[in-house]
């Protein structure tokens, strides 16, 4: 269940970082800053606000997939043994 549970949050922070890149194109050619002059969405207030809600978006699914992904150990455990306790006679 860990496995799978990892490949969803993975999934998901993919997929959130694809939509907040694609919101910030949409609000930086609804702005005029980027893409070609004569396209639809150029310096379009339409696409300027599409784009901040897909953005918004994309950066609440990444953060659900970053938060809901399992825990990791920092450090492996050294045979069996807990790291923070003293060996005797060293």
């Amino acid at each position: 269940m860990a496995k799978s549970r990892g490949v969803l949050s993975g999934l998901m922070m993919f997929f959130g970082a694809l939509l907040a890149l694609s919101g910030s194109v949409f609000t930086l050619q609804g702005l005029g800053i980027v893409g070609p002059s004569n396209g639809f969405m150029f310096e379009s207030q339409e696409w300027v606000f599409q784009g901040v809600a897909i953005l918004v978006v994309g950066i609440i699914v990444l953060l659900i997939g970053f938060f809901s992904r399992p825990k990791t150990k920092l450090m492996p455990s050294l045979g069996g043994q807990n790291p923070e306790e003293k060996k005797e006679g060293v």
